[in-house]
C-alpha cells in the first residue's frame, strides 16, 4: 500500500489519461460503457477547450480521449458536491458536440461525445444506484441520438461486499477500486 488516493485529480489522470498505459483506460472505459461497441484503443487529447472569442469560458477538462469509434470521451474526477455540477458536465459535452463542426460541415459528421463523471459525493439520493447513464431520449426510451451522454458513478453509495470477495462485474470493480482507496492507514500495512 503505497497510499495514493486514486480520486486526487493529478493521481486519477496519470492513471486514466496516461498515453504509456492506454489498456487500464481501455478496460474503465469498457466497464462503465459497456463494452458495445468494444473499444479496442483510445488516443489522449489536449484537455483545454480553447475560446473562440474572448468572452468565452475557458474550460480545462481533466481527461479527454477518442475511442477506436470516433467517440469524444471525457472523464472527470470530482471529489466534492459543486453548485451547478450537472450544468457543467452537460456543458463540457455540449462543448465538445457543438465544437467537432462548423460552416459548410455536415451534422450527420458529429462523433458522439461522452462525458462521465466519478464523483465522491451522492448528486441524486434517490434511487439508489452507483452508475447513471443520462442520454438524450423521450420520457418512454425512444432515442433522439445517440450523440451525447453523461455517465455518473456516485462513490459513496458503494455499499463492500460483506463476504470480502471483489465485485465480479468489471463497473463494480472500478467503483470498489474507487471506494476503498483510503480506506487503509498506511502506518498499520507492514
Amino acid at each position: 500500500m503505497i497510499g495514493i488516493d486514486p480520486r486526487v485529480d493529478f493521481a486519477c489522470k496519470l492513471l486514466l489519461g496516461n498515453p504509456s498505459h492506454p489498456a487500464i483506460t481501455i478496460h474503465f472505459l469498457n466497464s462503465v460503457l459497456g463494452g458495445n461497441p468494444r473499444i479496442t484503443e483510445v488516443q489522449f487529447r489536449n484537455p483545454i477547450v480553447e475560446r473562440r472569442y474572448e468572452e468565452d469560458k475557458l474550460s480545462i477538462l481533466d481527461i479527454l480521449a477518442t475511442d477506436d469509434h470516433g467517440r469524444l470521451i471525457d472523464i472527470e474526477i470530482q471529489t466534492t458536491l459543486q453548485a451547478g455540477l450537472a450544468e457543467r458536465l452537460a456543458y463540457y459535452a455540449a462543448t465538445q458536440l457543438a465544437d467537432q463542426i462548423g460552416e459548410g460541415d455536415q451534422y450527420s459528421d458529429i462523433r458522439s461525445v461522452i462525458g462521465i463523471c466519478i464523483l465522491d459525493a451522492v448528486l441524486y439520493a434517490e434511487p439508489d444506484q452507483l452508475h447513471f447513464d443520462f442520454q438524450l431520449r423521450t420520457s418512454n426510451g425512444l432515442p433522439l441520438t445517440d450523440c451525447l451522454q453523461i455517465h455518473l458513478l456516485q462513490l459513496p453509495k458503494y455499499v463492500r461486499p460483506t463476504n470480502n470477495r471483489i465485485p465480479e462485474d468489471p463497473i463494480s470493480q472500478w467503483i470498489h477500486f474507487f471506494s476503498i482507496r483510503g480506506k487503509f492507514d498506511s502506518r498499520s500495512v507492514v
